[in-house]
């Protein structure tokens, strides 16, 4: 279950900051047409809520069989899984609000527009993203100790 819950959240991680890193400045550029870009969006965008899907799966059985409500918000580790959660919800509502700013514009065939009001949110994202997997490494440095 451990690993299912990694992957997932590296898949969902790793999508998204290759929205923000890669996709979303060449589209800027206007070297991405509105058709491909809406494609590579929808296909980004499945693999990111797929990663909701089997995060929350995985990490609320890994939580229930680990943790009680008392060492949740009692403990260190405790502490760690519920700032994971909130970040992992930050996370999601982030790259929602982008996705719809950027679908929204692409489905009138617009491109730069649409990445430029949309990048914020990546942005965001991307940012909690990095401060989400140093929480989880705190966590998990914490477990093997």
């Amino acid at each position: 279950m451990v690993i299912i819950h990694t992957v997932a959240g590296a898949i969902w991680v790793g999508s998204i900051t290759c929205m923000t890193v890669v996709i979303l400045p060449t589209a800027a550029t206007g070297d991405i047409d509105a058709t491909p870009l809406e494609r590579i969006v929808g296909r980004l965008m499945a693999l990111s809520r797929s990663g909701v899907v089997l995060t929350t799966l995985t990490g609320g059985y890994l939580a229930g069989t680990t943790y009680t409500t008392e060492s949740l918000l009692n403990t260190a580790n405790g502490n760690l899984i519920v700032a994971a959660l909130l970040m992992w919800v930050i996370f999601a509502i982030f790259v929602e609000i982008g996705r719809r700013k950027l679908v929204s514009g692409l489905q009138a065939k617009r491109v730069r527009a649409p990445v430029a009001a949309s990048r914020r949110s990546f942005q965001l994202a991307t940012g909690v993203s990095i401060l989400l997997l140093v929480d989880i490494g705190l966590l998990t440095a914490n477990m093997i100790i």
